[in-house]
């Protein structure tokens, strides 16, 4: 079985609970065991958007280059409903112009429009988990309601494997 590391920088619980699980699933499949390195933003600094956008170039130098770890992952919210494609593209083209002096196949980054919970729904909405939301568009629901819908009672912490 191959080891692969990586650092993931993201800004919310959904992202750094569900990517590890969702790699530790891709891995099972493919004789993959990745395993996450120590490097992130401290709890205790809250990340944010802001945070991960300004620590991308600083954050893919220390696992790609310094570290020569096998994979950088980050992502971020857009905060917003429906997004135009115009707003998607100039986050997109920002992203690249930062990350272009890094190996391109090393890096995977995401960027959910309104938040990463709606896309963890986009998952599961076949199965009867979630409720089902407006035609053509989850985001069309506010991220509240998303998380109210995903994962219940706001106190409870939302178990990703399932």
């Amino acid at each position: 079985m191959k080891k692969l590391v990586y650092t993931l920088l993201s800004e919310g619980y959904a992202e750094s609970s569900f990517i590890p699980v969702l790699l530790n699933k891709i891995g099972e499949n493919h004789s993959l065991r990745f395993v996450r390195s120590s490097l992130s933003i401290k709890p205790s600094s809250n990340p944010s958007k802001s945070k991960v956008k300004a620590n991308i170039v600083e954050f893919a130098s220390q696992s790609l280059v310094i570290k020569n770890e096998d994979l950088f992952i980050f992502g971020y919210d857009l905060d917003a409903q429906d997004v135009s494609g115009e707003l998607l593209e100039k986050e997109v083209f920002e992203i690249q112009e930062k990350i272009k002096q890094f190996d391109n196949l090393k890096i995977a980054y995401f960027i959910p429009i309104q938040c990463f919970d709606h896309w963890l729904v986009y998952q599961i909405k076949k199965s009867g988990k979630a409720k089902q939301h407006a035609a053509g568009s989850l985001e069309k629901s506010s991220c509240k309601e998303m998380k109210k819908d995903l994962y219940g009672d706001q106190n409870k912490i939302p178990d990703i494997e399932k």
